[in-house]
């Protein structure tokens, strides 16, 4: 580092000016002020910053984000927008007021122009041709005709692609033609032209805010940085020549109607005129063949597996075996078995199908004379006919989905045919079936099974193999509209309105293909290199081939798999043996609880549970009782909503026990929960939660494991004032209470006995720990609003207040994170605060040692570990090593 100073406001834009005799560069600031600076060697050799000049317009509104265009200061051109929605524009030239001895200079506001309905997030000229855009809070971009002599701005047009704040655009060159690339809140970049017309949406970060875009012209590759820290590319040239292969209708009145691929090269295809065809699609000139040897008739069913291919119709079943390495077709099997029209066909394995038809009729056959080996009890109604997805658990155990969305499981007990059903949910993803089952793991006594369909989430079941009950584990969120297959435990594929779209854990979205909207007409075929779709669309058959994960796609630096929004609250769990694996669990403002996997003090994820439909304020775990390895996580949030989830380390699975919505006492108003404590009543499972409400209240519930739906209401107390942080000492039967008016409450655990109340800050208190110190004495730190931490000592025996002790000006922002930690040398607090100062206080000598700084914004914790690794948590985690302080 060559040089370091400091400003006295926040920095917007810095720009150096090469035209300028010197090295010399401008800061300009958030609230209209613009330093002109040289940089230079001394006499000394020592580099140093001269300011030449300190330059302001006649506004002196917050500014949001700033552009400078020039190259010699006194022909700049500043265009900033500020929080008001408004373009404000002036020059450094013709000053109104001038101060040689504070090298102070005022310029007239040249331009102020009402742009937005909110705050403009981004400015970006292009001087050729005199083109401004704009983004907002508003959610549009705006495109400007701006003219520099006389300096005006007129506005072109409004556009209207994202769904958030739009916080960043760039006006680049590609192929002799200009782009706009604006990327939002929402996570997506969108790409238009210059007359407002949307090329492309394309969703980047994994769901994070996206806060800016570069673009490299030689490579043609987008940049973009997030709210997670992951820097993302991806090749433009890519998306605009997606090579497609379009196979020709076979004549005027014949086309396909179905597609499958047989193998990763060859593809069948049934046409409108019931004849079965094959086709090479990795040769130049690819041509639809006839299958000969399939008989013509008007087919219902068209499904491949492993070589083998089915066609079905009005009781007729076909099959017939492909032979890639002579690429020919021999019949196995063709004859009627069925009572009416076949309307499912499904392979489990290689030797057994499930088949049923519109009557009801379900038959389970084997080998290649389809010999009947299970029936299943007859369905009513064509919607409850259709299988729509079936996987073999056992030999005597399938599960399925039919038509009307209802999820059954059968088993057949030995020496009988008939399967009996055993369990079901009822329209597990609403009113369609299943289009995916797939049995992940046999674990025991336990088979755990994915299921997706119709809907963007993939649920997780559990079946008990003793007694054949089916539960739901928990549910997973994923941006797809619904989801059609999951090839890998990696990669989904699915729709997003008339896109098929493949979406990657690692690596995001890495196929987005405008198909004309969801159908059955498609399949796809993958390898560890490539995605290969193929798909109908106006009777023409489409191929489209793409790389998996080239290098102009992948992430530049190991993806930050973090939450894509702020962390509000973290806990640990450690195990009782000695080598026992930990675990880190979080939560925040993505609704996305985290499961991680703590080795060395890295983080290795595991499980998300998508429980909430608000952000997640506090949560807490505790052990269950007679099940080692397991533990009880309560979560509370927006929406009034608390959920129960168990965590099975062993197998590394999660049961969801209930989601609970605790109503407010004004009608239609479920207020935000903000903490909760849990204890355990006597050696049981049974618990006692409390519950801070941000309407005031103070909720007693009683929960009980062996009863996980009911949630028992025993008493409630109202402070007048939000609850932001409770903190339980069942040792001293106490139960505090922190509010956003700077009190501090003493509860018995019934909270029917208030034992004191403390006025300690002039705002709200954002953090407190408490400490018993020998049985005598009761220490609580508090940090809050007021930016001051403050150490309250209380006499146990009275419960009187014995001395507060404040640590003003310690932190200039308000102070969100503290922890207690007793050492050999005392009671020392660490605390932290928006302002990413890191302090550590001898609460008895009452000495300050200023550690350094975090790197996380936003502070909102901290969470210490073995009086070695200091996690600070918010937007982003770091972890400290405290043996070196």
């Amino acid at each position: 580092m060559l040089y370091e100073g400091e400003t006295k406001d926040w920095i917007g834009t810095a720009k150096f000016l090469p035209d300028e005799e010197g090295c010399q560069f401008i800061l300009h600031m958030a609230h209209s002020a613009m330093l002109r600076i040289q940089f230079v060697q001394n006499t000394e050799l020592k580099y140093v910053c001269i300011i030449m000049e300190l330059a302001h317009s006649t506004d002196f509104s917050l500014l949001y984000h700033t552009w400078v265009q020039g190259t010699r200061y006194n022909d700049l051109l500043i265009m900033s927008g500020n929080g008001f929605g408004e373009i404000l524009i002036w020059q450094p030239k013709d000053p109104i007021i001038l101060d040689p001895t504070r090298l102070l200079k005022c310029y007239r506001l040249n331009l102020r122009v009402k742009a937005h309905n909110g705050v403009i997030f981004s400015i970006n000229y292009k001087m050729s041709a005199n083109l401004l855009v704009t983004t907002s809070d508003d959610r549009s971009l705006k495109f400007w005709k701006l003219d520099t002599k006389p300096l005006s701005v007129k506005p072109i047009l409004s556009c209207f692609g994202h769904t958030a704040r739009v916080y960043c655009a760039m006006i680049v060159d590609y192929e002799d033609q200009m782009l706009i690339i604006s990327g939002g809140e929402d996570s997506f970049i969108c790409i238009w032209n210059p007359e407002g017309k949307l090329l492309l949406k394309h969703r980047l970060q994994f769901g994070a805010p996206i806060w800016k875009l570069g673009f490299d012209a030689v490579n043609s590759m987008i940049y973009c940085t997030g709210a997670t820290g992951n820097i993302l590319g991806i090749n433009i040239q890519t998306i605009f020549k997606q090579e497609q292969l379009h196979i020709s209708q076979l004549s005027s009145t014949e086309y396909m109607r179905k597609v499958k691929y047989i193998t990763k090269s060859v593809a069948i295809g049934l046409s409108n005129k019931n004849s079965l065809y094959h086709i090479n699609v990795n040769t130049e000139s690819a041509i639809w063949k006839l299958v000969s040897e399939f008989p013509a008739y008007k087919c219902s069913v068209l499904e491949v597996f492993d070589g083998m291919i089915a066609t079905c119709g009005a009781e007729r079943v076909t099959l017939l075996r492909f032979n890639a390495d002579t690429g020919s077709f021999v019949k196995v099997y063709d004859g009627g078995i069925m009572e009416s029209i076949v309307r499912s066909f499904h392979f489990l394995n290689k030797e057994l199908y499930l088949i049923s038809d519109e009557q009801g009729n379900c038959l389970l056959l084997k080998g290649d004379e389809l010999q009947v080996v299970g029936r299943f009890n007859n369905a009513a109604g064509r919607d409850e006919s259709c299988i729509t997805a079936a996987v073999l658990i056992l030999p005597q155990c399938i599960l399925l989905s039919r038509r009307n969305g209802n999820l059954m499981l059968y088993t057949q007990e030995p020496d009988a045919t008939e399967f009996v059903m055993r369990d079901k949910i009822r329209h597990l993803h609403g009113y369609m079936g299943s289009t995916v089952l797939q049995l992940l793991r046999i674990h025991g006594e336990h088979a755990h099974i994915l299921s997706a369909g119709h809907g963007p989430a993939l649920i997780y079941l559990r079946i008990n193999l003793n007694d054949y009950q089916l539960s739901v584990l928990r549910r997973e969120y994923v941006p797809l509209a619904w989801v059609e297959a999951a090839p890998t435990s990696d990669i989904l594929i699915g729709f997003n309105d008339n896109h098929i779209v493949a979406w990657s854990r690692q690596h995001g979205v890495i196929l987005q293909l405008k198909c004309g909207g969801g159908h059955r007409c498609w399949d796809f075929e993958l390898t560890n290199e490539a995605l290969d779709i193929i798909f109908v669309q106006k009777k023409e058959v489409i191929f489209y081939r793409e790389q998996l994960y080239p290098e102009s796609k992948r992430s530049l630096l190991p993806r930050n798999s973090w939450h894509t929004k702020s962390c509000n609250t973290m806990q640990l769990l450690l195990p009782k043996a000695a080598n026992g694996k930990k675990y880190l669990l979080s939560a925040g403002e993505d609704n996305i609880i985290q499961i991680n996997l703590v080795i060395d003090d890295s983080l290795f994820p595991r499980l998300e549970l998508h429980t909430h439909l608000s952000n997640v304020k506090y949560l807490a775990a505790i052990a269950v009782l007679g099940t080692p390895g397991s533990w009880l996580i309560f979560s509370v949030g927006g929406r009034a909503q608390l959920c129960i989830n168990e965590f099975d380390s062993v197998t590394g699975s999660v049961t969801e026990l209930g989601s609970h919505t605790l109503l407010s006492i004004t009608p239609n108003n479920n207020a935000r929960l903000m903490s909760i404590v849990v204890l355990r009543q006597e050696n049981t499972n049974g618990f006692s939660l409390y519950v801070a409400s941000s309407d005031g209240r103070v909720l007693l519930y009683t929960w009980q494991l062996a009863k996980a739906a009911m949630l028992n209401f025993i008493r409630l107390i109202d402070v007048k004032r939000c609850p932001l942080q409770l903190k339980c000492l069942p040792e001293l039967d106490l139960m505090i209470v922190a509010t956003t008016s700077g009190e501090l409450y003493g509860y018995n655990h019934t909270l029917d006995l208030q034992k004191f109340k403390l006025q300690l800050h002039s705002g709200g208190i954002n953090v407190l720990d408490a400490f018993v110190e020998q049985q005598h004495t009761l220490h609580i730190v508090t940090g809050g609003d007021d930016e001051n931490v403050k150490h309250t000592t209380i006499k146990l025996n009275d419960l009187q207040l014995e001395e507060t002790i404040e640590h003003a000006k310690l932190h200039n922002a308000q102070v969100n994170a503290l922890t207690i930690q007793s050492e050999s040398a005392g009671l020392f607090v660490y605390t932290c605060g928006v302002d990413k100062q890191i302090y550590k206080i001898h609460l008895s000598t009452q000495q300050r040692t200023h550690l350094g700084y975090t790197c996380i914004a936003d502070t909102k914790g901290m969470l210490l570990h073995e009086n070695e690794c200091l996690f600070v948590y918010g937007s982003g985690l770091q972890a400290i090593k405290l043996v070196e302080y």
